[in-house]
């Protein structure tokens, strides 16, 4: 075998080693890559995730906080007795002066 057959293929065998090295490396370096960018990919899924249930919380007590409001502005007046009502219309309930508020109302004259 002639010399310069045994030097093309020891350069040549080295070239493939290089290749596959160069090519390892590669794939090695892509790999992290891929893992790390997973790695991101599942925390954002749990940070999505965390931020949609607080969400639902945020809504929930805005809901009730909301009822409690307007409960408290809808809340019915007190009931008021037949005594209470003819005091705060008429200023009293009996005497000479309830007679003739109720005369007066009787007859039509204000």
């Amino acid at each position: 075998m002639p010399l310069w057959v045994l030097i093309t293929l020891i350069c040549v065998t080295w070239f493939n080693v290089l290749c596959v090295y160069v090519a390892w490396r590669l794939a090695s370096a892509s790999s992290r890559t891929m893992k790390r960018l997973r790695d991101l990919e599942t925390t954002q899924a749990d940070l999505e995730s965390s931020f949609d249930s607080l969400l639902e919380s945020h809504k929930r007590l805005r809901s009730r906080a909301g009822m409690r409001e307007l409960r408290a502005r809808d809340e019915p007046p007190a009931v008021e007795t037949k005594a209470q009502v003819r005091a705060r219309v008429f200023g009293t309930t009996a005497g000479p002066a309830f007679a003739k508020i109720q005369q007066r109302i009787a007859s039509g004259d204000s």
